[in-house]
């Protein structure tokens, strides 16, 4: 049976780094969006240089002025149409550039297949780590 998953939001609600994390999202191995298409870390705390959330649907996020688009990606880019195979995303935290800290650190992970078809809104916690993240998604049949 065929499958769509649309993403909705990434939502942090406890930080990982005291100035924020500089999170990633992967799908199948693949990173499909990362903190630097918005240029500031994630915090459950927003401010001048940190955002919150990210809503897949419109490619905004919170900030202190008001929502910000961005143009590094389109909402389509977090539509997963037509599948038949499971999907893995992978939630990471980089370290990238601060040998101090070690690897990067994986955050959480969430598999997707026909079995997870419902109606509505569903919410996957993502909490490895100290951080604590949502991931806010539907899944419908085709």
């Amino acid at each position: 049976m065929a499958y769509t998953l649309r993403l909705i939001a990434l939502q942090c609600t406890q930080r990982q780094e005291a100035g924020g994390d500089e999170i990633y999202l992967k799908c199948n191995g693949e990173t499909i969006f990362s903190w630097k298409a918005i240029g500031r870390p994630f915090s459950n705390v927003m401010s001048d240089k940190r955002t919150t959330q990210f809503d897949f649907q419109s490619c905004q996020y919170p900030t202190p002025a008001g929502p910000q688009t961005i143009t590094a990606h389109t909402p389509d880019e977090f539509v997963f149409a037509d599948q038949t195979e499971p999907l893995a995303f992978e939630l990471w935290e980089s370290d990238e550039g601060n040998w101090l800290r070690g690897d990067d650190d994986q955050l959480g992970r969430l598999n997707i297949d026909e079995s997870d078809i419902k109606m509505g809104e569903q919410v996957f916690p993502f909490m490895l780590g100290g951080a604590q993240y949502e991931l806010r998604y539907t899944v419908r049949e085709d």
